[in-house]
């Protein structure tokens, strides 16, 4: 599916923890020195694809001011509207867990072409690890020879869901974790309350996007008690039938990247002697599989979301219990 940029007000800012990153991209910019394969990578939930927005937008428009777009050329004027035809957003289509070949295809296509209305054309893939197998493969040559005035954004929530082969040929931005003052403002604005904005940011790790959409979405409850769950379900205070009805209609995705976040607090509560103890090498296990099935299911894999709860619960439950059976701490 080849969309249009979404409109943005009209200064398109990013969101406030990305505005040195913005500014470092628009002086290279200004001074031709930004890459023209760009892979802008950090956690999820955290706002890279609004930086992306910000950066497209900054390269259709006619008159940068002060590494911002002007707001009042043409190009601007359609960026906001959400018909600037110089810009290609590749993400997956209705239904598709992917980027597919064909939507790679038609954006190489795209980048053949003259720019309409701007001074430049843009390509984004958001998010890049959804590119499948044929995709990738797709797309390395016109990351390695680039078309002129053409630039290509990847945006990712991790380097290694995304095939060497691509990350060679790109420059990588990496995106810093939102400054926890700066994130807890901008929730505040949402929730017109300082306590429970700070409550919601540790709810979920620091990721204000996700905080923000549980409480827009009234999922707060709901997402506590799942975390609770499988807190307990690593602490064996729970068995993975316990809380089977729990996880049963969760997306897969958002149960691997909640089991993940448990995973790493246990490991990060654990004293440094025990990072190696049993326990602490089958949290890292749990961890490294979580992972592995998560880049699995953004390269396509569609598991029935079921059966890979009911399995990763179950093992969790499994290796857990052996290594508290071979461990004293």
């Amino acid at each position: 599916m080849t969309q249009e940029v979404e409109p943005l007000p009209i200064n398109a800012t990013p969101l406030p923890w990305h505005q040195t990153e913005l500014a470092t991209l628009a002086e290279q910019y200004q001074r031709g020195m930004l890459a023209h394969a760009l892979l802008l990578y950090g956690a999820p939930d955290t706002g890279k694809r609004r930086l992306a927005q910000a950066l497209a937008r900054l390269l259709l428009c006619a008159n940068p001011q002060n590494g911002l777009p002007c707001g009042d050329c043409h190009p601007c004027e359609l960026a906001a509207a959400g018909h600037n035809s110089d810009v290609c957003w590749q993400e997956p289509g209705t239904g598709s867990r992917v980027i597919k070949v064909e939507q790679v295809r038609a954006a190489v296509a795209f980048t053949q072409g003259t720019a309409s209305f701007s001074p430049n054309k843009v390509v984004v893939f958001a998010p890049a690890q959804k590119l499948n197998l044929n995709a990738h493969n797709a797309l390395l040559k016109s990351l390695e020879e680039p078309a002129p005035d053409t630039y290509l954004i990847l945006v990712c929530d991790s380097l290694n869901a995304i095939p060497a082969t691509i990350r060679s040929r790109c420059r990588m931005q990496p995106l810093p974790d939102p400054d926890k003052a700066l994130a807890l403002q901008w929730l505040q604005e949402t929730t017109q309350d300082s306590a429970l904005a700070e409550s919601l940011l540790s709810l979920t790790d620091g990721r204000p996007l996700l905080a923000q959409a549980l409480y827009s979405e009234d999922r707060v409850e709901s997402y506590s008690a799942g975390r609770l769950a499988l807190r307990a379900l690593l602490a064996r205070e729970l068995t993975a039938t316990d809380i089977w009805n729990g996880f049963s209609d969760e997306d897969s995705d958002a149960f691997l990247q909640m089991l993940a976040s448990e995973l790493r607090l246990r490991i990060k509560g654990l004293p440094a002697q025990a990072l190696a103890s049993t326990e602490g090498r089958a949290l890292f296990k749990l961890l490294d599989e979580t992972l592995r099935i998560r880049r699995a299911v953004a390269a396509g894999s569609n598991p029935a979301a079921q059966m890979l709860v009911d399995q990763m619960l179950s093992k969790s439950h499994r290796e857990l219990g052996q290594a508290r059976r071979g461990d004293t701490i």
